[in-house]
């Protein structure tokens, strides 16, 4: 996982993560049509350790 983070852009990262929890807490049934970016606005990864 370390090594996915330093070699994919940040943005990617995050729609990825995004897009994971859209439907794992199952939003696309509630929300059909929406674009995903709109249910996580500013979304945000922060490095808390790089050991």
């Amino acid at each position: 996982m370390r090594r996915y983070c330093k070699n994919t852009s940040i943005g990617e990262v995050i729609d990825r993560w995004n897009n994971f929890l859209f439907y794992s807490l199952n939003y696309s049934n509630d929300t059909s049509g929406t674009d995903i970016k709109n249910i996580f606005k500013d979304a945000a990864i922060d490095a808390v350790s790089d050991v």
